[in-house]
């Protein structure tokens, strides 16, 4: 993994940093394949949204417990 800094956004003022997998693996993969880059923040920046729809991955989870 490498992480990369650019500079703050215009839009919003927050630095975006993102975290690259590296991986030979990952790297063969084709692109709709390969791992997405996502923005990472810390606890400094609670404010930015996730890049991911995490009550529907709940649900989705409750949905297979009630299945066992």
């Amino acid at each position: 993994l490498s992480v990369s800094s650019s500079s703050p956004s215009v839009v919003t003022g927050h630095k975006v940093v993102v975290v690259v997998c590296h991986s030979s693996l990952a790297q063969t993969l084709p692109p709709e394949e390969a791992p997405v880059d996502r923005p990472f923040w810390g606890v400094d920046d609670p404010s930015m949204p996730l890049p991911f729809d995490l009550a529907d991955i709940i649900n989705r989870v409750e949905s297979l417990l009630w299945r066992m």
